[in-house]
């Protein structure tokens, strides 16, 4: 049996782990929060006007593909959200 001093580590040890835990998804994942609520201020899905447009094409700055705005808004969105959903599992 436990002593009450080895019981009382074992509590503060788990209260401990808990809380590394919130951070680490406090830090982990709430910026992929922030991205994608950025992603769905500042950019929709569809036609677009040429600043706000996410299009890719190859050779222009860098670039070795090609995506028009409706496939690299999907592209950001789905890699923010998998991102984001991962991140708990990797704790």
């Amino acid at each position: 049996a436990a002593t009450d001093d080895e019981a009382e580590e074992l509590v503060r040890t788990c209260v401990y782990s808990l809380g590394d835990h919130s951070e680490y998804l406090r830090t982990a994942r709430d910026p992929c929060d922030v991205m994608i609520a950025y992603l769905e201020e500042y950019f929709r899905a569809g036609p677009t006007e040429e600043e706000a447009s996410l299009a890719i094409a190859a050779g222009r700055e860098g670039a070795r593909l090609s995506h028009d705005h409706d496939r690299q808004y999907l592209f950001c969105m789905q890699s923010l959200q998998l991102w984001r959903e991962g991140k708990p599992a990797m704790y």
